[in-house]
């Protein structure tokens, strides 16, 4: 992937992630948000701390 490569670290991934979730949230209808709310808890799982632990840089 591009981001170790970049020193991207894995914490500010996930928070970016998080980020959207708020957005998608404050900005679309419950229905809508509802249809997004499926990749927005794949983006979390495929980057979770389980998956991708922050290294020392």
């Amino acid at each position: 992937m591009l981001y170790p490569r970049l020193k991207v670290r894995w914490e500010l991934v996930r928070q970016l992630i998080h980020l959207l979730g708020t957005e998608i949230r404050s900005r679309l209808e419950p229905e809508q948000a509802a249809y997004f709310f499926a990749y927005y808890e794949s983006l979390q799982a495929m980057f979770s701390p389980q998956l991708l632990p922050d290294s020392k840089l």
